[in-house]
């Protein structure tokens, strides 16, 4: 059994996993020239097609490739945010718990179903810090096959750094 705090039990360690889920996610949105080769996106709506885009090939390993991995929130993202009461270990392993619970879930819930990208928005205010931007409240539009149109609330912020963006999580 793996453990979200990174402890193993006679299995590869979270990290590991992670770390693996991310190049294989980095290859296939590659190839489909929705990222670069840390994948980000330059701008929302490239990330959000490329959110789509592994929704309809069921792919979770390119939905956790679009989300910032452990050393590049231990190292930019946290430290840029307000102190916190906690380890950085433990922030990690919650919004990393939460983005996978939420993947496993929305996979279920719209993997496989054709999905066109419509748009994205983003229905709360953005909040600057030193180095980047949370773009807060996202919401994905997509159209089913039968032409409905859906507001799908999957998705956590989005992070601007280095005038590229990247998920900052999936909700769960």
């Amino acid at each position: 059994m793996i453990f979200f705090n990174g402890e193993r039990s006679g299995r590869r360690s979270l990290f590991s996993m992670t770390r693996r889920i991310f190049r294989g996610a980095l290859t296939v949105l590659l190839a489909l020239g929705c990222v670069d080769s840390n994948g980000d996106t330059d701008s929302p709506e490239g990330l959000a097609r490329a959110v789509v885009a592994a929704l309809n090939k069921e792919d979770i390993a390119a939905l956790h490739g679009l989300r910032v991995h452990r050393e590049e929130y231990l190292k930019n993202i946290l430290p840029a945010f307000p102190p916190i009461n906690f380890s950085s270990e433990f922030a990690w392993n919650n919004l990393n718990k939460r983005s996978i619970i939420g993947v496993n879930k929305w996979i279920r819930r719209y993997g496989g179903e054709s999905l066109s990208f419509t748009g994205i928005r983003f229905e709360k205010p953005e909040e600057t810090y030193e180095g980047l931007k949370l773009l807060r409240g996202t919401v994905l539009r997509v159209q089913t096959q039968s032409g409905k149109h859906v507001d799908l609330r999957i998705l956590g912020s989005v992070v601007l750094r280095d005038g590229r963006y990247r998920l900052l999580s999936y909700d769960d």
